[in-house]
């Protein structure tokens, strides 16, 4: 299994100008689902995402994981160091840039913290092989009713892995998806999942 992360300030997915999924700020995930797939790429592809340090904590670029993020600020008292220059709380700091993009429904509150998202969706080209020729080949990918089934195992398996603040939404399997995001950064990783995990 491989997947596009985008760290994101907003995504979401439109099928026929159908809103099919959305989030504030979180991860976006592009993800294939390839022919060798067992549940043990889905597992550890699932922990990964819940786990991967891709937000900023203060001065550290890449420190905090999703489920850091879906923690409420406590505000941090003048004595123990607030307002020192260079020094932001990554969940106010993303927070604020996605009000700029968030609509009401959206849970961004007037403390300035909203929940975390991650959004799934299934897009069989990232498994894609292009060393040789011009013309990409699927052969790696696997084929539509096994990657729906896998697809929707990841899906479980993220929503099991990370807390009930993290809204975890998706697309469409197999529909033509209009993928719409604000990348924060940008910060794209890609990960996968294979024989030498660890």
């Amino acid at each position: 299994m491989i997947a596009v992360v985008q760290r994101v300030l907003r995504a979401q997915v439109t099928v026929e100008g159908r809103l099919v999924g959305r989030i504030g700020r979180g991860m976006l995930v592009l993800a294939a689902v390839e022919v060798a797939d067992t549940e043990t790429d889905v597992e550890w592809m699932a922990g990964k995402l819940a786990g991967l340090r891709i937000f900023r904590n203060g001065e550290k670029h890449f420190d905090w994981d999703i489920q850091q993020m879906a923690q409420p600020v406590v505000p941090t008292p003048p004595s123990a160091g607030a307002g020192i220059a260079g020094e932001t709380d990554e969940r106010v700091d993303t927070a604020a840039k996605a009000t700029a993009h968030a609509t009401a429904d959206e849970g961004v509150g007037t403390t300035g913290f909203a929940p975390p998202g991650i959004l799934l969706v299934s897009n069989f080209t990232v498994a894609a092989e292009t060393a040789k020729g011009r013309r990409p080949s699927l052969n790696n990918a696997a084929p539509p009713e096994r990657g729906r089934v896998v697809f929707e195992q990841l899906v479980v398996a993220v929503r099991r892995q990370v807390p009930a603040q993290v809204a975890v939404e998706t697309g469409e399997f197999g529909a033509m998806m209009e993928v719409e995001l604000n990348n924060d950064g940008p910060v794209t990783f890609i990960v996968k999942s294979g024989a030498d995990r660890s």
